[in-house]
């Protein structure tokens, strides 16, 4: 069984270390995680890509593509992205395991003070904000995606989902922001941004692999204890429902109509929201795929999501247009039937074992563990891998009723042609 140690740095900040000597690599993650804000999401967007390619000890792209090199071949990501109401930046990097060094360098250490020279000392000019040609770089990279994801109609449309489901609400903003805003980036608004994402946000540090935790520890108090914290918790809240149920077409010429449903959800009993949610659409076993998409063939695809902190469940389908609205009808049917009981015992257990074999899959791999356990920690209720089995194989099927009696429809969002 895995096991892992958790311990506070400071206020604000938590650090959770996986132990484990089975890998052949280590995987150190920094991640900071702020109240999405549509007036600040493009800086704070900005950061990851600055920060990933140039800091002050490699001010040039080569160098840091050599140091990297040195620590045997590491690797080194800095991605943005929006969880629920949070934005959320994320800095990694991972190498071999420090038995695996040829001299028996403690290259673990060099990766972590690496990791943090770049966070802490990115490339700055003479006046103390990022470099204007770096500022542009990541701008036109920045709108390059945006573009992009406005030409990909599943992207598109599930960003306009979002704006309608989440209205008012920080999971309603684009996660980069809009192309002009990204346009409109001055070097003051990204440098106030480095600022306030090392003193205000909270932070999260996970390690996998066979690391001194204290060490860890240490070495990240002691980058942090210049820094003038003022920490601004940030979290998740629930979804607030709608007054009435909000549907709205939007017309584009596409071959297959996109449809995404939007549900509220009441119950608090989130072992059985899972495995519901399991039974309903998780899977190709599931009941939106073997009757609406096979059965009835309604559509291409069809499966559901369950958000635990925003207490939604997301239905995703890709349909004919003149299907459309039978396909809102049969998912709503099959929502129906789970909360009158109309399910065998046997796709209960089948859906327990598909969880199953899903959360196992989270131990595979340095980088499924270490996304497992700070999506935990971000959940402020950090479990195992195996407690989450155990938890899923009590749920009873008055368990599951009881919650899915709690799921109502709020939003139903549709991209394609008029019928």
């Amino acid at each position: 069984m895995e096991t892992f140690i958790m311990k506070e740095l400071f206020e604000g900040a938590n650090f959770i270390c996986c132990p484990v000597n089975r890998f052949k690599s280590t995987r150190i993650t920094v991640r900071f995680a702020l109240k999405m804000n549509p007036d600040t999401v493009s800086a704070f967007a900005a950061l990851p890509g600055l920060i990933r390619y140039t800091s002050k000890h490699y001010p040039e792209t080569l160098a840091m593509e050599r140091k990297l090199a040195s620590l045997y071949g590491a690797g080194f990501s800095a991605v943005s992205a929006k969880m629920g109401d949070l934005q959320v930046l994320s800095f990694t990097v991972n190498t071999i395991a420090d038995k695996f060094a040829f001299e028996g360098e403690r290259i673990s250490e060099d990766c972590l003070s690496f990791l943090l020279d770049c966070i802490f000392e990115p490339d700055l000019d003479e006046n103390g904000c990022f470099k204007a040609e770096n500022i542009a770089r990541e701008k036109r990279l920045m709108i390059e995606d945006i573009k992009t994801s406005q030409s990909d109609k599943m992207a598109y449309s599930l960003n306009r989902f979002n704006e309608l489901f989440y209205e008012g609400e920080g999971a309603g903003v684009l996660s980069t922001g809009t192309e002009q805003q990204v346009e409109m980036l001055t070097a003051v608004q990204i440098t106030d941004a480095w600022h306030a994402m090392l003193e205000s946000a909270t932070v999260y540090v996970c390690t996998v692999g066979d690391l001194d935790t204290q060490a860890v520890a240490d070495v990240i108090r002691k980058r942090f204890a210049g820094i003038n914290r003022q920490w601004v918790k940030a979290e998740n809240n629930p979804h607030t429902p709608h007054k009435q149920l909000v549907k709205a077409h939007e017309t584009q010429p596409l071959e297959q109509c996109k449809l995404t449903m939007g549900f509220c959800v009441g119950s608090e009993d989130e072992a059985a929201l899972r495995v519901m949610n399991a039974v309903f659409g998780r899977s190709e076993m599931s009941r939106l795929s073997k009757v609406v998409r096979e059965k009835m063939s309604l559509c291409y695809y069809c499966s559901s999501a369950y958000g635990p902190k925003k207490k939604v469940m997301i239905v995703y389908s890709g349909v004919e247009s003149e299907n459309r609205e039978k396909t809102v009808q049969a998912v709503l049917e099959q929502l129906k039937e789970i909360q009158n009981g109309n399910f065998s015992d046997e796709e209960m257990n089948i859906a327990k074992r598909k969880m199953k074999d899903s959360y196992r899959s989270s131990l595979d791999m340095p980088a499924d563990l270490a996304q497992w356990y700070l999506q935990q920690m971000m959940n402020e209720n950090v479990k195992t891998v195996e407690q989450y089995i155990d938890e899923a194989q009590a749920v009873t099927r008055e368990r599951i009723i009881a919650c899915a009696k709690t799921i109502t429809p709020d939003c139903v969002y549709t991209l394609g042609e008029e019928v």
